[in-house]
């Protein structure tokens, strides 16, 4: 069925494609998890049961690995996929949004500079404890859905967590909360402790 026919269903849309290609462009409203070994941990953790799931995948060959992750956790109502890609809805002339990519050394010279920059760090408690970017804000991205008021919609924010994959979760997540002015910080705080950034440590 034609993607467009599918989403008036107001289904949950799944963008299962690398953080860069998400961050490039994306359907407005999709949540994004990457394909990989966490795909069925993190969709079940975050993508709301008991609706329509549509799908948006990098390689259309993929869809049964895919499908059989979501029923895994027990998403089993997937009604369709993007036919084409993201290349076809765009093609259609059909609405996009997109979510920056910055480095650590990006965000370390923004921060450096800026004074209304905000750092969301959106990792477990235990790796927070084991070191942070000073002054950042901790929210683990479980916690995103419920905890999201405490943010500023105006306030210009890099989400940030180990590697790139969950700090794209949750920024997806914002974003369909009417957030805007968000980055993804690639390589996470694997990237910034790889180049010795300063750490804060403790609560």
């Amino acid at each position: 069925r034609d993607a467009e026919e599918l989403l008036k269903g107001d289904p949950v849309l799944i963008d299962c494609r690398p953080p860069a290609a998400f961050g490039k462009a994306h359907i407005d409203g999709a949540y994004h998890i990457g394909l990989s070994s966490q795909l069925s941990s993190w969709a079940g953790r975050v993508i709301p049961y008991g609706k329509p799931l549509l799908l948006l995948l990098e390689n259309e060959d993929r869809l049964p690995e895919v499908s059989r992750q979501l029923i895994r956790v027990g998403l089993d109502h997937v009604v369709g996929y993007v036919e084409g890609g993201i290349e076809a809805w765009e093609k259609a002339g059909l609405p996009l949004s997109q979510l920056p990519q910055i480095s650590v050394h990006q965000l370390k010279e923004r921060l450096d500079r800026e004074t209304d920059l905000l750092v969301l760090d959106v990792r477990t408690d235990r790796e927070w404890k084991e070191g942070h970017i000073s002054n950042a804000l901790h929210i683990p991205v479980t916690e995103i859905p419920d905890h999201q008021g405490q943010l500023d919609q105006d306030q210009k924010i890099a989400v940030i967590c180990g590697s790139g994959y969950r700090s794209s979760i949750s920024a997806s997540i914002l974003q369909r909360h009417g957030f805007r002015q968000l980055y993804n910080v690639s390589g996470g705080m694997g990237a910034w402790k790889s180049v010795h950034y300063p750490e804060t440590r403790g609560e």
